[in-house]
């Protein structure tokens, strides 16, 4: 396996998207978030977990991803945490910052193991 790009490997003369052959290679399928490349160790990284949880900053509050809090944490989901469900979406000012116009993106996603629990711990 040799790293062809940041998106692309290439695997004995195939070239195959690094996203589409983690998701393929994880024994979780459900878990499974999303796969790059580490550029320093030479390696491919296939990660999955149950929880991804974060906070984007809308400094350009016409960005496409702050316009609207659903569509803007779909987008997200495709890179940081494809497989896993959407579960809470959100925009609101953040309180704590001297800008207080800057408006900041929340998303939580969560594996259909923890949709299906009565009490979420976040």
């Amino acid at each position: 396996m040799e790293l062809k790009n940041s998106r692309e490997i290439d695997c004995m003369g195939k070239i195959a998207n690094v996203s589409t052959f983690c998701e393929k290679k994880v024994d979780n399928k459900e878990n499974y978030m999303r796969g790059f490349l580490d550029k320093s160790k030479k390696d491919l990284v296939c990660e999955t977990g149950q929880k991804v949880i974060l906070a984007y900053s809308c400094k350009d509050r016409q960005s496409l991803l702050c316009s609207n809090s659903k569509v803007g944490c779909e987008d997200l989901q495709k890179i940081l945490a494809k497989n896993l469900k959407l579960y809470q979406h959100s925009l609101r000012s953040d309180s704590d910052s001297k800008k207080s116009q800057e408006a900041i993106l929340h998303c939580i996603f969560l594996s259909q193991d923890q949709l299906n629990v009565d009490k979420v711990d976040l």
